[in-house]
């Protein structure tokens, strides 16, 4: 049988639980995901107005083990990379409790994650044209770019490939 890692977070599943819920359990409980119709910029866009959550949340599969960001994976990159089109890079280093925009050796994680090399990593991260959507923002809200905004702005340039997201 075909296993898929990401089957939790599909429809499928949803319909899937809810009928398990009404055969075995007899439970009136209707089960969905709020989150499921947004994209992952969209949904950057949202969290990126609740502050209070910032000190609390994690996505990083590395960093799970510890509660903390690993601040090297290419799930950090993403995550810092979303929400860099809506918060400051102080607030994404307080976050991530380090430079991650600006660290150099996280180059060729950006690549994977903008399309600049065939293969995208394997961590759960949103499609290429959303990071690539999210950088052109960022680097339209900057004055200065910390170095992985830079790199991609020399690399790719300033073009979206036809790629449109709504923020």
């Amino acid at each position: 049988e075909d296993v898929n890692h990401q089957y939790s977070k599909s429809i499928t599943f949803e319909a899937d639980f809810r009928e398990y819920l009404k055969d075995c359990l007899s439970c009136p409980v209707e089960y969905f995901s709020l989150l499921r119709p947004f994209a992952e910029i969209r949904i950057a866009k949202n969290f990126a107005r609740h502050p209070q959550y910032f000190p609390v949340f994690l996505s990083c599969n590395l960093g799970s083990k510890t509660d903390s960001w690993c601040g090297h994976c290419p799930k950090c990159l993403f995550v810092a990379l979303m929400l860099s089109a809506h918060l400051g890079d102080d607030e994404i280093k307080a976050i991530f409790g380090c430079d991650i925009l600006g660290d150099e050796s996280l180059a060729p994680v950006l690549e994977s994650l903008v399309g600049l090399v065939p293969e995208k990593p394997f961590e759960c991260v949103g499609s290429r044209s959303e990071v690539r959507a999210s950088i052109l923002e960022a680097i339209q809200k900057r004055e200065t770019l910390p170095y992985l905004l830079e790199y991609y702005k020399n690399k790719v340039g300033l073009t979206d490939e036809g790629d449109y997201f709504s923020f």
